[in-house]
């Protein structure tokens, strides 16, 4: 039998939400059993440097983190200015 797949809800702000498609930049991504954060950003288009704070379940994460099915991703960018 094969692994089904995850599912995961993500909600970018600032600038990242135009790679969500929706006004309020909450967007659902389905995922491999095992997958990281990283890939998450990777299938919707976004470089993992433009990505400053990630957060799992109101938990500060890392790229690096693994994803379980109906985790909650929140990513903002980094802030620059002058």
């Amino acid at each position: 039998m094969e692994d089904q797949p995850i599912h995961v809800k993500v909600r970018l702000f600032s600038y990242l939400k135009e790679y969500a498609g929706s006004p309020d930049g909450i967007v659902r991504v389905d995922l491999a059993k095992g997958a990281q954060v990283k890939d998450i950003f990777h299938s919707l288009g976004i470089e993992n440097i433009d990505v400053a704070l990630i957060m799992i379940n109101q938990n500060r994460a890392k790229l690096e983190d693994i994803v379980s099915d109906g985790d909650f991703v929140e990513a903002f960018p980094a802030v620059g200015g002058g």
